[in-house]
């Protein structure tokens, strides 16, 4: 139980990080407190660098899970 309790709340604390990140983005694109293209760069090298360490804190299915789900909303 312990050990199932970790790698969910492992893949919520994910998915809240991606969107939370996402969200920052297009608030700070919104305000027009950065240009767009800075927006765009500062998304995709925070989320790039954030998905290089999945696999130290969640597990190989739980990553493919995340990849098809974030696809799919793609």
């Amino acid at each position: 139980m312990h050990w199932a309790y970790n790698t969910w709340m492992a893949l919520i604390l994910t998915v809240l990080a991606v969107f939370g990140l996402l969200l920052v983005g297009e608030t700070w694109w919104r305000h027009q407190a950065v240009h767009g293209e800075f927006s765009r760069k500062f998304i995709h090298i925070t989320v790039g660098s954030f998905v290089a360490v999945w696999p130290f804190f969640l597990t190989w299915s739980q990553i493919e899970l995340l990849s098809l789900s974030f696809l799919s909303l793609y």
